[in-house]
């Protein structure tokens, strides 16, 4: 999951990917929420990421991501 926050976060920012990590496992129910450590060029960040939408057939999860602040 990790790589795919790090391509969205470079995306919306128009930055170069990020490094660092994310918990090892993300319930796949709408709500959850996990926090993920981003190491940038500003430094590191706290990311909150929202579980938003699970695909039924193929358990594809999508989600938000916001800073903590």
């Amino acid at each position: 999951m990790f790589a795919d926050l790090a391509r969205q976060y470079a995306a919306r920012y128009k930055v170069k990917p990020p490094t660092g990590g994310c918990p090892p496992y993300l319930k796949g129910k709408v709500g959850t929420i996990i926090t993920c450590s981003l190491k940038t060029a500003e430094g590191k960040l706290a990311i909150e990421v929202k579980v938003t939408r699970i695909e039924p057939k193929t358990f594809e999860t999508q989600y938000t991501f916001e800073s903590v602040r």
